[in-house]
């Protein structure tokens, strides 16, 4: 793996990040008409629809738990970068509090075969296929709903937005393809698909993502401290003990960030690997742009020899997130554009989630950049794991 790089931009970071998340009032609670189940039907609207009730027939698209306390909802569309974004705060807050929060999903795909707010030639052809992925991710809710979050990370988490004919596939890996095939095609699903291009269209919806509480729709950039935050002074939401709610911001210098990264690399040369990967994912939380760190994180997640560490979906997901974030900052002279560290971490991540063929293909650019540069020793180490993936075996660094 390479050196670590300095944080860019070098400018001091606020943590808790500053940034004060708003609510914009609406006539009635959001959560009334966006809530997938109601104890009560909520009043019956202008146009005479009521808001959902929880039947046999309701296809379970949340994040989080069921029956959690605290509530919101969130309008997405899967071929969306801003919602992949959003996505990536929701997972994490989701995963902090799997029985505190549940986060309902609604979907807003962006191309008018199926949405009729959207003017033909008005969005880009990255869209063409939402329609499509959104039936596909109901499918998988509607056979499995604890195989729907996975999925929807598996959406995220790609480089450049997923084809129909992709997602097809990876539902059909994640739940039985013939339960899938039949409630793809159900009325129940195409009345749940229909019900929610209605809702996000009573609400207003011009665009997405669109995140709700009962309060009203939340505006400004999201974060996971600031999400909290909010949630804190609203519902007294008990947030993470190390995470400061009330009080100055706490400055944390460049320095400080590369001596954590220069600690994290000595933890792991003592065997202490949870606590690497803690340290990682505490700098991820202060600066979340860091493609370096991100790099680092997958890489300990996909091959450290220690199973309790490893969690092959996080990996994916880390330099899926370095991937982008490499991408964004590309007319960025300060931020290095060579990064075949980041398709080694991808290639060993894919082969820790038995995507083989995916890794051997990262894994061969990889080699090939390295090559092109003229540093054979990197490319001959991920020709070596190359060799690994084609026997369909993930890649395990050597205990410490």
């Amino acid at each position: 793996m390479s050196m670590i790089a300095k944080p860019q931009p070098v400018p001091q970071i606020v943590v808790p990040d500053p940034t004060t998340l708003g609510i914009r009032k609406l006539a009635a609670d959001p959560l009334q008409l966006l809530a997938l189940d109601a104890a009560t039907p909520p009043p019956t609207g202008d146009n005479g629809s009521e808001g959902p009730e929880s039947s046999p027939d309701t296809i379970w698209t949340i994040l989080g738990s069921r029956d959690a306390p605290h509530r919101m909802a969130v309008i997405l569309c899967p071929t969306c970068p801003q919602c992949a974004d959003l996505h990536e705060v929701l997972h994490e807050l989701a995963a902090r509090y799997p029985q505190q929060l549940r986060i309902d999903v609604r979907f807003w795909p962006l191309w008018h075969s199926c949405n009729d707010a959207i003017e033909e030639d008005s969005v880009s052809d990255r869209h063409r296929d939402a329609c499509e992925i959104v039936r596909h991710a109901l499918a998988v809710a509607a056979v499995d709903s604890q195989a729907f979050a996975g999925y929807l990370d598996w959406l995220f988490g790609q480089a450049s937005p997923a084809t129909a004919a992709t997602a097809e596939t990876e539902a059909r890996a994640r739940v039985d393809g013939q339960a899938f095939s039949g409630k793809r095609d159900a009325p129940a699903l195409w009345k749940r698909f229909d019900r929610d291009v209605e809702l996000a269209n009573q609400l207003g919806v011009t665009s997405v993502p669109r995140l709700f509480l009962s309060e009203g729709q939340v505006y400004g950039s999201v974060t996971v401290g600031n999400l909290e935050e909010l949630l804190a002074r609203l519902h007294g939401f008990q947030p993470a003990a190390s995470k400061r709610v009330e009080g100055a911001p706490v400055w944390v210098s460049e320095d400080y960030l590369l001596e954590k990264a220069k600690t994290s690399k000595e933890l792991i040369a003592r065997g202490e690997y949870a606590l690497a990967a803690r340290n990682y994912r505490e700098m991820l939380k202060v600066k979340n742009d860091w493609p370096d760190i991100a790099v680092r994180l997958a890489w300990l997640l996909a091959t450290c020899p220690d199973e309790k560490v490893r969690d092959g979906q996080e990996a994916v997901r880390f330099a899926k997130r370095a991937e982008r974030l490499i991408y964004e900052a590309r007319d960025n002279p300060d931020v290095q554009r060579f990064r075949p560290d980041m398709l080694d971490a991808l290639a060993a991540a894919y082969a820790e989630v038995g995507e083989f063929e995916r890794a051997q293909d990262t894994a061969k650019i990889g080699i090939d950049a390295y090559q092109h540069a003229g540093r054979m020793e990197e490319a001959a180490e991920i020709h070596e794991r190359w060799e690994i993936y084609q026997r369909d075996e993930p890649y395990r660094e050597r205990r410490q």
